[in-house]
């Protein structure tokens, strides 16, 4: 749970007291229960994030620069945390060098992790290993550190799904990034107005990349139908895109027509080297999912 403490008094002397109400015989006799509080230090909000120990979640929200105290005899570290496999983390551009930290974390056994780049150096030291990560959401900002993003896959041999959360002035640079495992990509918007659709261009760059030539599982929006031609004529192994036209956009019930109309023309323009199952997509109705095989 998240505590909110007064700005006022000083922060850590709040969390001792707040751990203090947890070593009551009613919580540590009767329900043997230990709790452990994270904060930061430089926090404007004065919050903490309160939760019993040994951690009993697979997911876990990290902010760089936290410092952590427990209600357990000798403040005993608690490591359970560390091997949660789905971390959100974010990253502070303030110096943490002159804080101790309580309470070191190093997670080692995830398999997804959400992030937004770039990060500073101490990122490497709460994850030193990418071996058993999976997929990765990147939060991309306008200073996007490409150089660092490439760094990353190169240290994630086992990662299958690169998710992009993006704004409308997404720039195409991310297409040069490298990894020989990706087989799903996923471009999506940060918010759902100006959205960001991909021109003919900006399609003909994605489809020649390297990540674009193993994709298997591609979600993305584009500027026209034509678009979605170029994407599956051009991916050698594509097997299932979810896809939005900008021309397919519209109120809800002239989306169905348009959706219709827009199935009907894929199936007559489509190569006939594939075969094709074309349906709606149940939570947005201008979006259509298209799954791709080898014609018998």
């Amino acid at each position: 749970m998240t505590v909110e403490f007064s700005p006022l008094e000083d922060l850590e002397e709040q969390v001792d007291q707040c751990l203090d109400s947890f070593r009551s015989h009613y919580w540590i006799a009767k329900h043997k229960l230990y709790v452990q509080c994270d904060w930061c230090p430089m926090d404007v909000n004065k919050t903490g994030l309160v939760y019993s120990i040994p951690y009993a979640f697979d997911t876990f929200n990290f902010v760089d620069g936290s410092q952590s105290k427990s209600s357990s005899p000798c403040n005993l570290n608690n490591k359970s945390r560390n091997s949660s496999k789905i971390v959100h983390y974010t990253h502070n551009k303030i110096d943490f060098s002159k804080f101790s930290i309580l309470d070191p974390v190093e997670f080692v056994n995830i398999r997804h992790l959400k992030i937004r780049l770039p990060f500073n150096d101490i990122f490497w030291s709460h994850i030193p290993r990418l071996d058993q990560l999976i997929s990765l959401d990147v939060k991309l900002s306008q200073n996007f550190g490409y150089s660092q993003l490439q760094t990353f896959l190169d240290r994630a041999p086992n990662l299958y799904l690169l998710r992009f959360c993006h704004l409308n002035n997404f720039s195409m640079k991310s297409f040069g990034i490298n990894s020989r495992s990706i087989r799903r990509l996923e471009f999506f918007q940060n918010f759902q107005v100006r959205l960001k659709y991909f021109n003919s261009e900006e399609c003909t760059i994605l489809s020649n990349s390297s990540l674009a030539a193993q994709c298997e599982v591609l979600l993305i929006d584009v500027e026209s139908r034509t678009d979605i031609l170029q994407l599956i004529n051009v991916m050698p192994n594509l097997r299932a895109l979810s896809v939005r036209p900008k021309d397919n956009e519209s109120n809800q019930l002239q989306s169905w027509e348009i959706t219709e109309n827009l199935i009907e023309w894929l199936h007559k323009n489509l190569p006939s080297n594939y075969t094709y199952s074309i349906t709606r997509n149940f939570y947005n109705l201008a979006r259509i999912n298209i799954w791709i095989s080898t014609a018998s």
